[in-house]
């Protein structure tokens, strides 16, 4: 669990850093979510979430008929 939560914050990070060329490097975690929240009220980053959420759902879909 704690691993998945560093996986989720680095790709967060790396993220802001590649789109909005932003370092966080204060505070990191609480800032991170606060960025977040606040970009995720900007349309072209709102569509941008739900694009990377349909996609993570359909590689789980695929997983899943892998594994069985």
């Amino acid at each position: 669990m704690i691993s998945g939560y560093c996986a989720m914050h680095d790709l967060a990070k790396l993220f802001l850093a590649d789109k909005f060329n932003l370092k966080i490097d204060f505070n990191v975690h609480e800032t991170t979510i606060i960025v977040l929240k606040e970009l995720a009220r900007q349309e072209e980053v709102a569509e941008m979430l739900d694009l990377g959420y349909k996609e993570f759902t359909e590689l789980l879909d695929d997983l899943s008929v892998a594994r069985k």
